[in-house]
């Protein structure tokens, strides 16, 4: 798939600050299951820093109560709609009443990525075609004098936590970016292997599951990003070393909450100051919402599956805004409902 025009001109319009403000939120919305042992990526299977064991405020505030919806209305399955995030504590979600009631009724699940579509050895198979350099070019070659000083500046620092150079120069920048953003998870106390979408999967263990979208397509995402962004990606995230934790803290304060105004505006962060980062967004959540919409009216039309319930999980910034997932299905005739997840009642 080539990169689309308003990719392009993002690429050379956006500042570096923009840019990383919304990759963090790709990473995190995108990135639910890449990071798993690979014969190409030995950076990612390192031991939490020491800033990791703390528990951030995230991880000891009780019952979570994100975005949960009923849609109805067609002739089949009833959907319950949860709004996910990607990482999570150790101990894993202590999910509302509501919610853990939705996993425990479901009679099937529909995720992002299938959970069964391929082992962690066709995982790092598929990283190890994806995520290193084209034969004779390094990273170097593909990466501006400016994020090549930074690499060299954080040398220390980045062999400590796993990414030495002889590791990382044959690496795609988009690569190392989000293994950054994952270590950059574990200092904020989280763990992409504790990810709501894992804690689903677990729970519907002997209930059929599938998925939206496969493994491939959601590395090509960020493979097919163009040599320019990913160099801005890099560079920031470089900048930033200290600060990604509180860019993952930000995403995981609102949607613990269910605060969808919040969420809202984090997926539209950056285009004030940047109008073509528009583009960008409606690439990875607009464009895509609208393909799973027509997923997701199969079942709910399939007369065969009335009576059923289908829990369908995925990112939180799916579901929010005018083209957020309940809103579209709201659009296209159906009764969406919001659940209600009474906190107090939970004891959150």
């Amino acid at each position: 798939m080539t990169a689309p025009d308003p990719e392009r001109r993002l690429a050379r319009l956006a500042s570096p600050r923009a840019v990383a403000l919304a990759l963090a939120l790709v990473l995190l919305a995108l990135w639910t299951g890449a990071c798993r042992t690979s014969k190409a990526a030995p950076p990612t299977a390192v031991a939490p820093t020491a800033s990791a064991t703390a528990q951030s405020p995230s991880t000891t505030s009780g019952v979570v109560t994100p975005p949960l919806y009923a849609v109805s209305g067609g002739a089949g399955a009833t959907l319950v709609l949860l709004g996910t995030i990607h990482v999570g504590p150790e101990s894993g979600w202590s999910l509302s009443a509501a919610t853990n009631s939705a996993l425990d009724r479901a009679d099937a699940a529909i995720l992002e990525l299938d959970p069964d579509e391929q082992s962690e050895a066709q995982t790092g198979d598929l990283l190890a075609t994806l995520v290193v350099l084209p034969p004779s070019t390094l990273l170097t070659d593909v990466i501006s004098p400016e994020t090549a000083k930074l690499l060299d500046l954080h040398d220390a620092r980045l062999t400590a936590l796993g990414m030495p150079r002889n590791a990382r120069i044959r690496l795609k920048p988009w690569y190392i970016s989000a293994v950054l953003l994952e270590l950059a998870s574990r200092d904020g106390g989280y763990s992409m292997a504790a990810a709501v979408d894992h804690q689903v999967a677990r729970r519907m263990s002997g209930r059929p599951t599938s998925g939206l979208e496969t493994m491939e397509q959601q590395l090509r995402f960020f493979d097919d990003l163009s040599p320019v962004l990913q160099d801005a990606m890099l560079h920031d995230t470089l900048s930033r070393l200290d600060a990604g934790a509180e860019e993952v803290e930000r995403l995981v304060a609102a949607w613990r909450v269910g605060d969808e105004a919040a969420l809202a505006a984090l997926a539209r962060e950056g285009v004030e100051e940047l109008p073509a980062l528009a583009d960008f967004y409606d690439l990875l959540l607009r464009d895509r919402n609208r393909r799973w919409i027509t997923q997701l009216r199969d079942p709910l039309e399939d007369a065969a599956l009335s009576g059923r319930t289908i829990l369908v999980a995925v990112g939180a910034l799916h579901m929010v805004g005018a083209d957020g997932l309940p809103a579209l299905l709201r659009a296209a005739g159906y009764r969406v409902e919001a659940v209600d997840q009474d906190r107090r009642r939970d004891g959150a």
